[in-house]
Order: structure tokens, then sequence, then C-alpha cells
């Protein structure tokens, strides 16, 4: 499967007419860090729009409350990657979610925790100041040091930025080949809470 990833990103950079100038011998010292990030990104989002069907994977996961198992099922539907069909999932997602792609969280000797950091359209918009580092803290709250199979789970609060709060719930999965996967998916929206005489009451406050 990572042989097909790898044919398919190649095809993209074939049909993007304008890498043509940019891919042929140049490299590291010759091509800006920047513009290199960018062709490679194209030629991505090109491999995905190739292995996904087009707009037919969008149709398929939309409307769908996901889960890390549930993502495998639809992985072996088209005949993709898991990793993969996580990562294009949380893209192409109209609620918000995100997802993390890396080593293991908890283990000292891990690098790269969090080589692909993704997340949703709708997520951008309420949470535009949430990074990798804030997910990871989440993460390590519930994280086994397994090293195969599920690493654990929770749910979290996260405040939105006119000061919503909405409930999510995440998950780890630890694959063979030492990679782990988290899928952080939305909730509900959790009722405004308003602090009276030292107490809070989880409800709206009407004033006449």
């Amino acid at each position: 499967m990572k042989k097909r990833w790898s044919f398919a990103h190649e095809i993209g950079h074939s049909i993007l007419d304008w890498h043509r100038d940019f891919t042929f011998g140049d490299d590291q010292l010759t091509l800006v860090e920047g513009y290199h990030i960018d062709l490679e990104a194209e030629a991505n989002y090109a491999a995905g729009r190739l292995l996904f069907l087009q707009d037919h994977f969008h149709e398929h996961v939309k409307g769908v409350q996901h889960t890390l198992k549930s993502l495998n099922k639809v992985a072996d539907d088209f005949k993709n990657s898991w990793t993969s069909t996580l990562y294009r999932t949380v893209e192409v997602l109209d609620v918000p979610a995100f997802a993390i792609i890396g080593s293991h969280p908890v283990r000292r000797n891990s690098e790269e925790k969090t080589r692909h950091f993704i997340t949703s359209g709708p997520f951008d918009v309420l949470f535009p100041s949430f990074d990798e580092a804030e997910a990871l803290k989440i993460v390590r709250t519930y994280c086994k040091y397994s090293t195969r199979g599920p690493l654990g789970e929770c749910s979290f609060a996260l405040a939105d930025v006119s000061g919503e709060r909405w409930e999510f719930t995440i998950e780890s999965f630890a694959l063979p080949h030492g990679d782990v996967l988290t899928l952080a998916t939305l909730l509900q929206k959790l009722p405004i809470q308003i602090e009276v005489a030292g107490q809070s009451k989880a409800n709206l406050l009407h004033l006449n």
C-alpha cells in the first residue's frame, strides 16, 4: 500500500504541468524549501484524489460518526492504508475533528510524535489556535505504554473562539510497524456553565 501511494504521488507530479520545471534536477540547494513543501502537498492531494476516487470518498465518509475501527473498514473498502484513510477522512469532514499520525506519544525513544497533525475545516474555524502540542497533552493523559493495539481513549472539552464549550472523544491505536494513529471527533456542544455563589450550574441564564 505504501508503494501504491508513492506511485500515485509521482503520477500527481507528472500530471501537474507546473511541477515539471521544478521536479527535474532541483534539490534542497536549488529549490526554496517553502515551494518544495507546496509541490509535495499538491502531489499528495493529487494522489488522494486518484486513490480515493475523487468525490465518491467524500460522500462515503461525511455525515457519519467515525472511530478508528470504522475507518479501518473504510480503508479496506477503498483498498488504501489505514493511515492514509485517517488523513483523508479528517481532511474532508464537515464536522470538527483532528488526527495525529506519528510515533508513540509517551515512550521516551519516540521521535516525530506528530509527523502529521490534521484538522477538519470546521475545527480550524472554531479552534484556530489549537495546535499539535495541545493535542499531545490530551493524548498523554490516557495513553498506555503498549506498542501494539489500542492505547486508550477519553473525552475532553475545548472552548471555541467565542467561549462556547464543545465535548470531544479521542482514541489512539499503535500499529505494528511503530506508528500511532489518533482520532478526535466531536460529541456534543456543552451547555453554558454559570457560577452562582461558588457553584456551577449548567443552564442558560435568562434575563428579563
